[in-house]
């Protein structure tokens, strides 16, 4: 059974992790955040097969962005560019100021740069966000969405983080090749650090994979469920035996090898920067089946 011990939530970090989620904010007050993605206007979230025999999930088309996170926790400070930015006092995003020659434009942080936090953070933001959708699921979802997503979380689907398969398998989005864009990343698909330096951009902004998945090979790492086995467990439903998480998809300052669809990075769950101070690892929830027998699905 993959208990809260088992994933590495101790007594106490179980303690800190309610302590947020009754931070967050009531479902009123969460409005049409999660509506659409702040670039394309397209649906937030997306269907993804995973494959024969392998059954299906909605999965976050772009990673949570800070307008999205403060929502759950109105205290959080992003650092970004060495300097900490309370999120409620970050610039609203302007679409039309990304556009064209624009789309590299990253003077300042925005609503819709995505939110970097620790694995403890990602979990209890999907805690969060079931707590909204078993009240209100039209709250977490798009007019397009609302039946589909009603009726789900109705038969016991959760909001949780991927497994590192699921990961892989959405971010291939059915491709064998190094990027799921190909053999070559370029700067069409990825923000990466031969190209982009600095800091993470606006999410959402680039072409999207096969699955209409966008941000997934660079801008910024994202936490998986598991814990780290020394080989991606193709079935999943198991939590690995160490104390680290993985990490997946790399980030800007990271090299186009170390953004691939295969590459993957164990990090310690209370890791929120790399060793020079920099954001760079986030999240994107999935919309799931509950799985048998895992308690860590019973938020």
């Amino acid at each position: 059974m993959l208990t809260a011990e088992r994933f590495g939530l101790s007594a106490a970090a179980t303690a800190r992790v309610v302590s947020v989620i009754r931070r967050g904010r009531g479902a009123a007050e969460v409005g049409g955040v999660f509506a659409a993605q702040p670039f394309t206007g397209e649906p937030l979230w997306r269907e993804v097969a995973l494959g024969a025999g392998r059954g299906r999930l909605w999965m976050m088309a772009v990673p949570v962005t800070v307008g999205m996170y403060r929502c759950f926790d109105s205290s959080y400070r992003l650092y970004w560019r060495r300097k900490w930015h309370d999120a409620g006092s970050v610039a609203a995003f302007e679409p039309k100021k990304y556009r064209g020659r624009g789309r590299g434009s990253n003077e300042r942080p925005t609503a819709a740069h995505p939110a970097s936090v620790t694995w403890y953070e990602a979990v209890a933001f999907t805690r969060w966000l079931n707590a909204v959708a078993a009240k209100s699921p039209e709250l977490v979802c798009g007019a397009g969405e609302r039946a589909a997503f009603a009726a789900l979380v109705a038969a016991g689907w959760r909001f949780r983080l991927p497994w590192e398969h699921e990961w892989e398998l959405a971010c291939r989005a059915g491709t064998t090749s190094r990027w799921s864009c190909g053999n070559v990343l370029t700067a069409e698909y990825a923000w990466f650090g031969e190209i982009w330096k600095g800091a993470p951009h606006p999410v959402g902004l680039l072409s999207p994979n096969g699955f209409g998945l966008r941000d997934m090979h660079g801008n910024i790492f994202e936490w998986c469920l598991d814990a780290y086995e020394r080989e991606t467990n193709p079935d999943g439903c198991r939590g690995g035996r160490g104390s680290r998480r993985m990490a997946r998809g790399g980030s800007f300052r990271h090299p186009a090898l170390l953004c691939s669809s295969g590459i993957r990075a164990r990090v310690t769950p209370a890791f929120r920067f790399d060793r020079f101070g920099v954001d760079d690892v986030g999240f994107r929830p999935v919309l799931a089946a509950p799985l048998p027998g895992s308690s860590i699905e019973h938020r």
